[in-house]
C-alpha cells in the first residue's frame, strides 16, 4: 500500500528532527546541511515518482533554517491533509 502524502510528510518531519543523529553513509547525504536540502534528499531518494510532486506541493511554503521548528511546520501541515 501506499503511503499518502500525510503520511510522507509525517515521516519528513521525523527525519527533520533526527537529521543530526542519522548516521551519513553516502558522500550525498554528508553534503546535506538544511532542513530544505533535507527535506528534497528524502523526496529524491526516497518518494516514488508518481508522489513526489504532490509531497512538495503538501509542504510549508518556507522551511526555516532550524531543524526542529521545520519539523514542527511540517507535522501541522500534514494535520491538515485527509488520512
Amino acid at each position: 500500500m501506499r503511503k499518502t502524502p500525510r503520511e510522507w510528510l509525517l515521516e519528513i518531519a521525523t527525519a527533520l528532527e533526527n537529521w543530526h543523529t542519522v548516521r551519513r553513509e553516502s558522500a550525498e547525504m554528508k553534503m546535506v546541511i538544511t532542513p530544505s536540502g533535507v527535506v528534497e534528499y528524502i523526496i529524491r531518494t526516497q518518494v516514488p515518482t508518481e508522489d513526489r510532486e504532490a509531497i512538495r506541493d503538501a509542504l510549508p511554503v518556507w522551511l526555516p533554517a532550524d531543524f526542529p521548528e521545520a519539523a514542527w511546520r511540517t507535522r501541522k501541515v500534514a494535520t491538515t491533509l485527509p488520512r
